[in-house]
């Protein structure tokens, strides 16, 4: 049986319900007073004019992407970001494909170690390799995570 993770919807910030509002507002008195308000404000306030169109510019950029491996809290989180960063619809994602993704990541993230290594053991370093430590360490948690969680 296949369950869907719901999505949750990240509560908006203050700032953005307020840029929100404001923009529904202006909207409002845009749609009353019509565009002759913003030529009157371009002629006799031009910097004003120049930084409101700024602000309202960069406050319509899509929100940041949440399933960024980056912003993952968990194994499901990163999983549903890879297959997210493929174009693969969240709504039908199931747990088995997460899995799948997880574990593909982690053979891969194995296997560009291994390259990392043997680059090091051609040219001879004789030191210890801190950053693939960690990623053993990482991998061998995550191994012990799915066996507790039975996946």
């Amino acid at each position: 049986m296949t369950t869907r993770r719901k999505t949750k919807s990240p509560d908006a910030s203050v700032r953005d319900q307020l840029a929100q509002k404001f923009l529904a507002a202006l909207e409002t008195d845009f749609a009353l007073h019509g565009a002759g308000v913003i030529a009157k404000m371009r002629e006799s306030h031009p910097e004003r004019y120049a930084e409101l169109a700024g602000k309202l510019i960069l406050s319509a950029e899509p929100p940041k992407n949440t399933t960024d491996v980056n912003n993952a809290q968990s194994y499901e989180d990163i999983g549903r970001s890879l297959l997210d960063s493929v174009g693969a619809a969240p709504d039908l994602v199931t747990e088995e494909m997460v899995r799948a993704a997880v574990a593909l990541n982690d053979r891969f993230v194995t296997d560009l170690e291994n390259i990392a290594r043997s680059a090091v053991r051609e040219k001879g370093y004789s030191g210890t390799d801190q950053a693939s430590d960690f990623h053993s360490d990482e991998r061998k948690g995550f191994r012990r995570y799915i066996r507790e969680q039975g996946l």
